[in-house]
């Protein structure tokens, strides 16, 4: 997004990248967290499917090949919004207390709660979101705050709380790994604006 600094753009143009196709956007005015976040996803057009790592974000060695063959296993599954690279170790809403997913045996399970640090979307889930976005299909939701936390409700400028809201609205849900293969190294910012 636009800064007030070239530093990250000098960073990114000069930085030796072996792969194909490095893209660098630019954007000569701040569209804030929300509009970028929209922007970012909105790239999957020309993709299968996309990785949306933030600049805060520690990603292990395995990401890439777990994100890979999360991609191929659950494209077709209509029930599925999204992958997340991150898991909740702690609820967002309960007071912060810990959270521990039942263990059933497999690598990852389901939640009705969308991923931000490190998250990933086929074509498919992101133009299902993006087409309810689009048609502003929030705005006459009346019994919403019955399937969403009610401080959901309250965010002002948060691209997840649409997302909080197309996953109920749509019943569907978002894939977490068991171990995370992202975190966020708690630096301060819009969200937070204190260090961890």
């Amino acid at each position: 997004d636009k800064s007030d600094s070239d530093e990250v753009f000098n960073v990114a143009s000069s930085f030796d990248w072996p792969f194909d196709n490095l893209k660098i956007i630019h954007h000569q005015e701040n569209l804030g967290l929300q509009q970028h976040i929209l922007m970012c996803g909105d790239l999957v057009k020309d993709y299968d499917a996309l990785i949306m790592l933030e600049d805060d974000l520690v990603v292990s060695q395995e990401f890439l090949r777990y994100a890979k063959e999360a991609v191929e296993f659950y494209r077709e599954d209509p029930r599925i919004a999204g992958i997340s690279l991150y898991n909740n170790d702690i609820t967002e809403f309960a007071e912060q207390r810990p959270f521990y997913p039942l263990h059933d045996g497999y690598d990852n399970y389901f939640a009705s709660v969308p991923s931000s640090w490190g998250q990933i979307w086929t074509q498919g889930q992101w133009l299902g979101f993006r087409a309810w976005y689009d048609n502003k299909s929030w705005e006459n939701i009346d019994d919403i705050d019955l399937k969403v936390p009610q401080n959901v409700l309250l965010w002002k400028k948060s691209w997840k709380k649409f997302f909080y809201l197309y996953i109920a609205c749509a019943n569907k849900f978002i894939v977490y790994p068991r171990f995370a293969l992202s975190t966020n190294m708690g630096d301060a910012g819009v969200h937070p604006r204190t260090k961890y």
